[in-house]
């Protein structure tokens, strides 16, 4: 699944909800070039979830362009601090690839 541009704003906050078993790419626009912005996630308890945060746009992902990653799966909602290089990121969810894999995540604006 593709989700197009989001923007953050001062205060914004991303929520895209859950998904269960599936995937998804999504592109945020910082804001600024560089920085530090707190991600929130929860993959559930259940299977493991691949959550990978890229320091670029959609088409310029690569293992080298990757700032944060999991491979688990979580109990409740977690938080971590990401220091960023790029105007744009691009957070990618890779489910367990079974139907009762359900995850959700939130990017903050950045500080």
């Amino acid at each position: 699944m593709y989700h197009s541009l989001a923007y953050l704003a001062n205060g914004d906050v991303a929520d895209l909800g859950d998904n269960a078993g599936g995937n998804s790419v999504q592109e945020f626009n910082m804001g600024k070039k560089s920085g530090s912005f707190v991600l929130k996630y929860n993959t559930g308890d259940q299977i493991a979830d691949i959550v990978r945060v890229y320091d670029c746009i959609k088409s310029e992902m690569s293992s080298s362009k990757i700032i944060w990653q999991i491979n688990e799966a979580s109990d409740g909602l977690k938080s971590v601090d990401i220091p960023f290089n790029n105007s744009i990121i691009t957070v990618e969810v890779i489910g367990g690839g079974n139907i009762d894999s359900i995850w959700e995540y939130f990017v903050e604006c950045p500080n």
